[in-house]
């Protein structure tokens, strides 16, 4: 939700001049959303190997992450190619000034399906994107590769955590800034597995505080953003205060549409967003625009759940069957 109030607030329809400058703040951070997406991904792939450390809950897992993120991914790009087709988006002489190179490439079938089953994954470029935002996916199908396959080789070794920290440095210092955030995550994972030796008791007000006070200062210093997501993601794990506050109704229905209108929200933008703009003269219709734009997406994320659901489901029907036949090859070995 925050990168979708990013993109709106922010960096596309801003009510008022001057929200760049609350861009550091959290609710409107979306670049740091998407670093504390990376690390939520490592703790949610690292879990259920700790809770079952068998080489089979990996296998699922890696089996079954690129069909999890293609499926919705290519139904949002199509709805994009039909808004473009029918005119729902403008023409780029109609758009806002930093759109109007977008969607200026060859949107034929093959292209389509060269961007939606390879290219948006393995050789991801902006100039010939659907979707903006849809730059992460590579980042998350790789990273999320890197870090099952360190699972894999480390296992259930004594050295786990402390190679992984290890790595994690490297990756700071310039291997792979994005796979360290994937790194954090399993590290919090592990650590999150032995939470009654690591209890804060009331620690988690302060590393809450200071990972919302270091925010502002994330373009200035280096590794800000490395000291904010742990902390941030430290207090939340660690608090059960907070994973009450983070548990009500209404987190849970972003959590399970965020995936669906991190894709979509764009295509509303676009749509909504770019028709209604041109006829806003002052702050209220400019808000009014943005309130619009906000609900369409969380309207049309709700339709596209059922897409998302059939992602997770074939995910998870490709995992289950490609375990089993590790499980097989494993069982011949022995024999």
């Amino acid at each position: 939700m925050v990168v979708v109030l990013y993109h709106v607030l922010v960096f596309v329809l801003p009510p008022i001049s001057g929200m760049s400058h609350l861009a550091t703040w959290l609710p409107l951070n979306g670049i740091l959303a998407v670093k504390i997406f990376f690390a939520i991904s490592g703790f949610a792939l690292t879990i259920p190997y700790l809770q079952q450390p068998d080489r089979k809950i990996l296998v699922a897992l890696a089996a079954g992450r690129y069909v999890r993120l293609m499926i919705p991914i290519f139904i949002a790009c199509l709805l994009v190619t039909i808004a473009l087709r029918t005119g729902a988006i403008p023409p780029a002489q109609d758009r806002m000034q930093d759109y109007r190179e977008f969607l200026r490439f060859d949107m034929g079938l093959l292209p389509f399906l060269q961007f939606t089953f390879y290219d948006v994954f393995f050789a991801y470029r902006h100039e010939a994107t659907y979707i903006g935002p849809l730059w992460t996916m590579s980042v998350e199908l790789i990273c999320s590769y890197w870090l099952l396959a360190a699972l894999w080789l480390l296992g259930t070794s004594r050295w786990r955590s402390a190679v992984m920290g290890m790595l994690t440095i490297f990756c700071f210092l310039g291997f792979s800034y994005n796979f360290g955030f994937f790194l954090i995550g399993s590290l919090l994972a592990q650590a999150y597995q032995h939470r009654q030796t690591f209890a804060l008791r009331r620690r988690w007000l302060f590393l809450l505080i200071a990972g919302v006070c270091i925010i502002p200062l994330i373009d200035m210093r280096p590794w800000t953003d490395l000291f904010a997501v742990t902390m941030l993601l430290t207090a939340v794990l660690f608090s059960p205060r907070l994973q009450r506050a983070f548990s009500t109704e209404t987190s849970q229905f972003l959590g399970r549409i965020s995936f669906p209108l991190y894709l979509i929200h764009e295509l509303v933008i676009c749509t909504v967003g770019f028709h209604l703009a041109p006829y806003t003269t002052n702050t209220a219709d400019r808000l009014a625009v943005d309130i619009a734009v906000i609900a369409g997406a969380i309207g049309l994320a709700c339709l596209l759940m059922p897409i998302n659901r059939w992602g997770i489901m074939a995910s998870r029907w490709l995992g289950k069957h490609a375990a089993a036949g590790y499980g097989r090859l494993v069982m011949k070995g022995q024999g």
